[in-house]
């Protein structure tokens, strides 16, 4: 587990390996700013160093990932603005909840991108590092200067990993996009709610967390080709891309036969019974996936009489005798209460569930038991907790303890401890990032790359 201490800067440690070489000698290879323990350097991406140039959700949930799997990820924030989910609701002691959950494990720094010094500043880290993520819009690091045929000139093996709305290339390269707006146009809208009603966005940002992971996964699968061609790449992940990819069998069924099919609740296209019921003092999940499940379910709820019923004894005549039977279950369902249909339905192997508030889910003795919930020390607000990333192996979690920094927290220590500028520098790079900020209005997408 990562140590919040930071290493000590290189003034005073005449000779220290942090020290930096002159441009022409810079090394490549990755030495990390936090002293790591050995144990951690037992995770699978320790040694390594991540550049975080994102915003908002998506490209901050890929560094969180790679931070927990051991990687050093620096965060690096627009001076004075910072991230913008540094400004949604609810706060804590002054600081973001929403963004304290995808921005721990992570160093934060504030360069400012559209001046010379930070610019250089920022080609000094790139010398030192491995990967890059960033979510400007498509276009935006090349107009900045820090396109992706510079950084390799910096270092030939650096790997780019670009998160937008729609991607580099196609008609809506430009679009102004958040999660919604591709929720809406990747079609998992059109599947999600309830029948007759109007298209429902999935509760959670969907998009953008399958972005924050397909991110991850395409940089694990550069830094593999990597170590076979010395090569580095240049990933362009497209939130909508990632959202098409998950719609899955719907989209294998629309190639088959031409129809788009629509929502259908809690329930499935294709199974019955699976979804939600109305007990007598709330609702539960029945999902009798399999023909054997269906057997099981019939003798749980006492009508073994079903399985002879000819509108009922195959998976597709169960579908397409959806209401006949939905009508027959939902009586007998809501005579019981939700306790004892759990343990009805456990007891012949059903699988079955009551429906969890989050606070329920978070307190569950099961996310207890995979520590799914943790405790940081944050510098200004003490024990926070915190939600980990379901990595984990050998019995063990992959995770990083640093908590989530305040804006520009580790400036002056990355600087110096890292790139080893003097104190004369740092004081020129904070002095810059103090200018007021003039003309934002034409830049303000700069910031997020427009992606939620």
């Amino acid at each position: 587990m990562l140590s919040a201490g930071l290493a000590r800067t290189s003034e005073g440690r005449r000779g220290s390996r942090l020290r930096a070489a002159p441009a022409a000698a810079r090394p490549t290879a990755a030495r990390p700013v936090v002293a790591a323990s050995p144990d951690e350097d037992r995770r699978p991406l320790a040694g390594l160093r991540v550049l975080d140039l994102t915003r908002m959700l998506a490209g901050p949930t890929t560094g969180l990932l790679l931070a927990d799997m051991g990687a050093e990820v620096i965060k690096i924030e627009e001076p004075q603005i910072g991230d913008p989910t540094r400004r949604n609701v609810p706060h804590l002691g002054g600081e973001s909840t929403y963004y304290m959950a995808v921005n721990r494990g992570k160093l934060g720094i504030t360069l400012d991108l559209k001046s010379p010094e930070g610019r250089a500043a920022l080609l000094d880290l790139v010398a030192k590092s491995d990967i890059i993520v960033e979510n400007f819009r498509a276009g935006v690091m090349d107009r900045l200067g820090l396109g992706f045929d510079v950084l390799r000139e910096v270092r030939k093996d650096i790997v780019l990993c670009s998160i937008s709305g729609f991607g580099a290339s196609g008609p809506l390269r430009d679009k102004t996009s958040f999660d919604l707006v591709n929720q809406a146009m990747a079609g998992t809208m059109s599947v999600t709610g309830e029948v007759g009603r109007p298209p429902a966005r999935i509760g959670v940002p969907a998009g953008d967390l399958c972005g924050g992971y397909f991110g991850c996964l395409a940089i694990l699968a550069a830094l593999r080709a990597r170590r076979k061609t010395g090569r580095g790449a240049h990933i362009d992940l497209s939130l909508h891309d990632c959202l098409i990819s998950l719609l899955g069998y719907l989209g294998q069924a629309y190639f088959t036969t031409g129809e788009s099919l629509g929502p259908v609740g809690s329930g499935h296209h294709h199974i019955v019974p699976y979804g939600a019921f109305d007990a007598s003092d709330g609702t539960l999940v029945i999902a009798a996936f399999s023909q054997n499940f269906w057997e099981r379910f019939a003798g749980a709820i006492g009508r073994p009489d079903l399985l002879s019923d000819a509108r009922f004894e195959t998976l597709e005549r169960r579908k397409t005798n959806r209401e006949p039977l939905m009508a027959i279950l939902r009586p007998i369902l809501s005579s019981g209460t939700r306790d004892y249909w759990i343990a009805t339905l456990g007891e012949h192997d059903v699988p079955c569930a009551t429906i969890a508030s989050v606070g329920e889910a978070l307190e569950s003795d099961q996310a207890v038991a995979r520590g799914l919930v943790f405790e940081v020390a944050h510098s200004s607000l003490g024990a926070l907790k915190a939600l980990a990333t379901p990595l984990r192996a050998d019995g063990a979690p992959w995770l990083s303890a640093l908590p989530p920094p305040m804006l520009g927290e580790h400036t002056r220590q990355v600087l110096a401890g890292l790139l080893g500028y003097s104190e004369e520098d740092i004081a020129r790079h904070l002095s810059i990032q103090k200018r007021p900020k003039v003309g934002r209005g034409a830049d303000a997408s700069l910031a997020t790359g427009r992606t939620s």
